[in-house]
Order: C-alpha cells, then sequence, then structure tokens
C-alpha cells in the first residue's frame, strides 16, 4: 500500500469511523441511561436539597445581565445563592449588579478592581461561596428553571462524579451562521459528550454550563490563571485527580455564538489554541490514569487529520488554480477539491445519518430541532474544511505560547441582535442597564422557553439570502449524494435500484470493509465499556452518594486568603478585592447579610 493510499485512506477513514463511534455511543447513553429518564420539564422530587452556588463571572456585560439575571429569577430550587463576579469591568456591570443585590436576596457580588481573567474571577468566586457545589454559567448564558434539580440529581447518583457538564442550546436563530452552528452542537457536540460519557473519560465540560464538587476542583488545584480555555484545563485537572466527569443532557441553558465569520473564526481558534494546549501539558500524567489516554489520542489523530486535509487542499489548488504549477506536488500527496468524489460523497451521507440521529435525540430537550437541518448542509460543505483550518493553526500557536499565556477577558461576537440593540424583547438590556439616578434596574424575564432569538431580527435582505444559498446548497448536496444514494436504495429494494441505475451513470466504487471492520471494533469497544458501566449509568439517587460536607480548603492559603478569614467573606453579600501578581492583598467588605 502505498504513501498516497495511506493518506487518502486516511482522511476519508478517520471521520467515516468517528461517525459510527459516535452514534453507537450516543444509542448506548439513550439506551442505558436516557430512556429511563423523564422530560427536562418534569424533574422529580430529590431525596434531599444540598445548597447550590451559582458563579457568574462578568466582564462588560451591561447588555446582557438583565436577561441573565431575569432568568435565574426563576430558578425552582428551594436551597441556592447567585454569586456574581465583577472582573475589572469598563463599563456599568459593577453598577448594575450593586444595584440587583436590593432586588434579588439571594444575589452577592464581588468586585475585582483589574481584569483578572475568567479562571481568576472562578476561584474567587468559589473562595466567597458558601456551598459545597458550584454550578458556573457565563454572564450572557441564561438558565432553565429546572437545571439547578437536574445537576443536584446527577450528582446524587455517583458519588466518584466530580463535575458534570450541561446541554448549552444555541438562542441564535436570526442568520445563517447561527442556526448552522443550533445543528453543531446537537449534531456534534451533544453526540459525543454522551458517547464519551458512557466511555467514562469527557474531553471537555461545556464553561458556559457546568458543575463541580468543591472537593473535587480543590484537589485538581482549582481553575488555572494561565489557561486560554478554562473549561478545557480544568476538565483534564479534576480526572486527573482519580475524579469522573458526565454529561447531563436535562440541564439546558441558553446560549448566544457568534454570527460573523471574523467572530466564529477567533472563536475557534482560541478554542483549538487552548485545547491544544492542555493536551501538550497533560501528556506527562496521563500514566497515572491510562483511562484518558483514548481521548487525548483521538485529539491528536483529530489535529493530523486537520494537517492532511489541509495539505490536500493546497495540493488541489496546486493543480487547479495555478498555470503554471510547480513541483508535482500531487504524486506524493492527494488532491481534496472543492467538489467530493466517491469517498467524499459517502462522508455527506454518513453525516446526514449522524445529524438525522442526533436531532431524534435532542427533539425532547429542544422541540423543532428537526427544523435546523435544513441549514445544517453547510456544515459538511463549508464548516468541516473551517474547523480543519482552525486546528491547523492553533497548534503552532500553542507550541509557540505555550508557558507564556494568560487567559483574560475579551468580549466576544453575540450575534447580529445584540450588535443592532435588538431584541425579543419590549425592552432592550441596553435600556435596562442602570444610568445615573435610575435605579434599581428592571429585569428582563424570558417571555417563552426556549428563548430563541427568531429570524425575524436580522435584515430582511440576509434572510432571503440564507434561504437561496441553502436551498443552492441542497441541490448541490443532492446531486453530489445521486450516486450513493441510488446504490443504497439498490440494497434496499434491488428493483427500484435497477430502475434507477437507468436513469442515473453509476460510477461510485468505494471498498468501505476495512472502515467498517475498524468501525465494528471501536463500536465493540465502546458497548463493553457500556456494559461495564450500566449500573452506574441507569443509577438513581440514593442517600450513599449524598453531597458531603464542605470540607477543609488549605489551598486557598496559596491566593494569600487564610482559611480563619472564608467565614467573613461567605456572609458577605458584596466584597472588593484586589489582586496583585496572582495573589489577594486586600479585600474589602462594603456589605454584608
Amino acid at each position: 500500500m502505498t504513501f498516497h493510499a495511506i493518506i487518502t485512506a486516511f482522511c476519508f477513514g478517520y471521520p467515516f469511523v468517528a461517525a459510527f463511534y459516535w452514534i453507537s455511543g450516543g444509542w448506548l447513553y439513550v439506551w442505558l441511561r436516557g430512556r429511563h429518564e423523564p422530560r427536562p420539564e418534569e424533574p422529580p422530587r430529590l431525596w434531599d436539597y444540598p445548597g447550590v452556588s451559582v458563579l457568574v463571572p462578568c466582564h462588560n456585560e451591561e447588555r446582557q445581565l438583565a436577561e441573565t439575571f431575569g432568568a435565574l429569577t426563576l430558578i425552582d430550587y428551594p436551597n441556592f445563592e447567585i454569586v456574581a463576579i465583577d472582573d475589572g469591568s469598563t463599563d456599568r456591570t459593577g453598577a448594575w449588579l450593586d444595584a440587583l443585590t436590593l432586588q434579588m436576596p439571594a444575589l452577592r457580588v464581588v468586585h475585582l478592581d483589574t481584569n483578572q481573567g475568567k479562571s481568576t474571577a472562578m476561584n474567587t468566586g468559589a473562595l466567597a461561596a458558601r456551598h459545597e457545589l458550584l454550578v458556573c454559567i457565563d454572564g450572557d448564558a441564561l438558565l432553565e428553571p429546572h437545571a439547578l434539580t437536574w445537576l443536584v440529581r446527577r450528582f446524587q447518583t455517583d458519588a466518584r462524579i466530580g463535575g458534570l457538564t450541561g446541554n448549552p442550546r444555541v438562542r441564535n436563530h436570526a442568520t445563517l451562521l447561527g442556526r448552522l452552528q443550533v445543528g453543531e452542537f446537537s449534531s456534534l457536540v451533544g453526540l459525543i459528550k454522551r458517547a464519551q460519557t458512557v466511555y467514562g473519560s469527557l474531553f471537555t465540560v461545556s464553561g458556559v454550563i457546568c458543575a463541580f464538587r468543591k472537593r473535587a476542583l480543590q484537589d485538581a488545584g482549582w481553575w488555572s490563571r494561565t489557561a486560554l480555555t478554562d473549561d478545557v484545563d480544568v476538565s483534564w485537572r479534576v480526572q486527573l485527580a482519580g475524579w469522573r466527569l458526565a454529561f447531563e443532557p436535562k440541564a439546558l441553558c441558553w446560549i448566544l455564538m457568534p454570527e460573523t465569520l471574523r467572530g466564529l473564526w477567533r472563536q475557534r481558534v482560541r478554542w483549538s489554541e487552548g485545547g491544544t494546549t492542555v493536551m501538550l501539558t497533560v501528556f506527562p500524567a496521563l500514566l497515572k490514569q491510562p483511562r484518558l489516554l483514548p481521548v487525548w489520542i483521538n485529539f491528536v489523530v483529530s489535529t493530523c487529520w486537520a494537517y492532511a486535509v489541509g495539505i490536500g487542499i493546497l495540493s488541489w489548488a496546486e493543480v487547479s488554480l495555478l498555470s503554471h504549477p510547480g513541483p508535482n506536488f500531487l504524486g506524493f500527496w492527494p488532491a481534496i477539491g472543492l467538489h467530493p468524489h466517491d469517498w467524499g460523497q459517502v462522508l455527506a451521507l454518513t453525516y446526514l445519518a449522524q445529524a438525522l440521529t442526533s436531532a431524534w435525540m435532542d427533539e425532547r430537550f429542544e422541540r423543532g430541532i428537526f427544523r435546523s437541518l435544513f441549514w445544517l448542509v453547510w456544515y459538511p460543505l463549508v464548516f468541516w474544511i473551517f474547523q480543519a483550518l482552525s486546528s491547523i493553526v492553533g497548534l503552532p500557536r500553542a507550541i509557540w505560547r505555550l508557558g507564556r499565556m494568560r487567559g483574560t477577558w475579551v468580549s466576544p461576537d453575540r450575534g447580529v441582535r445584540l450588535a443592532s440593540e435588538a431584541s425579543t424583547h419590549p425592552e432592550t438590556p441596553a435600556q435596562t442597564s442602570p444610568r445615573d439616578g435610575e435605579l434599581p434596574v428592571k429585569l428582563v424575564l424570558p417571555l417563552q422557553w426556549p428563548p430563541w432569538i427568531p429570524p425575524a431580527q436580522a435584515p430582511w435582505w440576509m434572510r432571503f439570502r440564507d434561504l437561496v444559498l441553502t436551498i443552492a446548497a441542497w441541490l448541490a448536496y443532492l446531486w453530489i449524494l445521486r450516486e450513493p444514494l441510488v446504490v443504497f436504495i439498490g440494497w434496499l429494494h434491488p428493483g427500484l435500484g435497477v430502475l434507477l441505475r437507468k436513469m442515473v451513470d453509476v460510477g461510485f466504487e468505494v471498498d468501505l470493509v476495512p472502515f467498517l471492520w475498524v468501525a465494528a471494533v471501536l463500536i465493540a469497544w465502546i458497548t463493553l465499556f457500556g456494559v461495564f458501566r450500566r449500573q452506574t449509568l441507569s443509577r438513581q439517587p440514593d442517600a450513599l452518594h449524598a453531597v458531603p460536607a464542605l470540607p477543609p480548603e488549605p489551598h486557598f492559603g496559596a491566593a494569600g486568603v487564610p482559611v480563619s478569614q472564608l467565614p467573613v467573606w461567605r456572609e458577605a453579600r458584596c466584597l472588593h478585592v484586589h489582586y496583585d501578581e496572582g495573589r489577594i492583598t486586600s479585600v474589602t467588605v462594603t456589605s454584608s447579610s
């Protein structure tokens, strides 16, 4: 087998085999746990309701906080507090939060005098938090009323679970990029997290909605102020400390995603760079937790695949676009063009099956999710290349900045609605932000669940453009799939297949047997894990896995806060904290409960 053939097989085989692995893992999760569970809007009564601290780190979030804290007032849980951390905001976020403490008895506020980054903000919020369980959301996220109940219930099923990732759902339905990410979070993110939960190790929690035991964070060393992607970093350190992570799909949180190519590119490069940095730093510790090695290997293979595809695109460009090609690069590396042929057609059909499977699984969490499949046609046509390019850029950036980076806040692109200061509500967050003499502020409550931002928020010409382009993409997609569809129909109905072959010239010849064997081995592997872990996955809450009492916290001494001062922190309604080179140098209590 030549080198050219090996690279060709790898470029096709990895996403093909991985799709079968994720699909089978998703089905196993549904069979072992999901089918026993009630609907998200109907949580069962818990045998115990331990205290929960909701951490909300904020940096220049004045436009979003009216909706975020409006949703938090609807939480249906009897024992919780909200700790908002203002990380050196330069807008009116701090005044906004202080005003809210007069209206929300459960709210406590911590002010950092300078921008220290999300990780430091989370560590400071954990210092002030009164309870053992921490639920972490972003300052622009809308937490569903029953999310805390579902997260606590999952902790009560397994004392070894140190952290949970919730189920983020995309609010942006106004543009093509927004709708595309709705499908992405379903067909890729949710499916992968289900499969990894069956296996027993997660690549990462979702930073926008996650939960941890303080005891697990203490064992892991808390959030690292040098991490670019704090969620990936803390996920691996918690698991390396011996704890498990799990996915709780009923803990729903509605988020805003970028709706410009520039904003999306910056987000994905940051994700790639941060994830690569974590993979480089954790490798020496994997011998202590070999169960994490398959997840690490999958990341390495996916990065190699991105480079293989990138070089293949360059090979195609040299032959197709240059009038005077240079050396015979095509003879060394297979060309990957914009028009997929035999194996590319199989991948397109495989992804369609993956999207349909995941949409069926997520229909109970987001009704109407099947409508997003119309826009998902762009994912295999465009988004795969976009993701590959971000991985290609992220690796050298991670190597170059290894050990020299520090995660600080950068306000992301949050979509067309906020850019134009439009809103689904009569009063926009910008209008409800505090001004001189206009306190207290008025919260904005979600008018419906799910709180989608409808297409009407985008200009008419943008909606028309997206519709026309997507219809054209579907026509191209169906044209690309015509041959494998005829072959597939022929397998199901030989007579109809013969008739269709008379209408369509089928030159489709792909030997899928080796790849199906590899997929079968991986499916058997994850099924074996599912069989061994079936009792853990299907376990219901009981007293044996109750949340323990708050443990001693000597680690906080490293931040400059003696343990003896923690009761003062936890009684305060408003704190002002000064940091100097990562250590707390002074604390001012401006109000106490």
